[in-house]
Parts: structure tokens; sequence; C-alpha cells
């Protein structure tokens, strides 16, 4: 469910985003392949992070518009 719900949202310009997943967490991740569909460089150690390289993403592209 994951996984189409990660394609649906590339196949719209979208990604699915994690921050301050736990080990547990992201061993499950792992194990159900979604690793394959989701990409390594959208985990972030923490929120702060991720929101960081979102405005970064969208200056980029506002700077392309």
């Amino acid at each position: 469910m994951l996984v189409d719900l990660d394609l649906e949202m590339n196949a719209n310009g979208r990604h699915l985003i994690f921050a301050e997943v736990s080990p547990p967490m992201k061993e499950r991740i792992v194990a159900y392949g979604l690793l394959d569909t989701i990409d390594r460089q959208h985990f972030y150690p923490t929120i702060k992070q991720a929101v960081k390289a979102f405005r970064k993403e969208r200056q980029l592209r506002e700077e392309e518009e």
C-alpha cells in the first residue's frame, strides 16, 4: 500500500519524505522492500533537516520557472 502511494505520488511529481525514523521502523521499511521505490535520499535524521531540504528544492523549482 505504501509502495502504491509512493509510485502514485512520484507520477505526479511529488515524493514521500521521512524524518526521525527509528531504527526498528527503518528495518521494517527495508524488510518490506519499500526502498525499491522510496528514494534513500528522502530520509532525514530530523524534521528540521527535512523542512530545510524541502524549502531548498522548492526554491530551485521556482527559479526554474
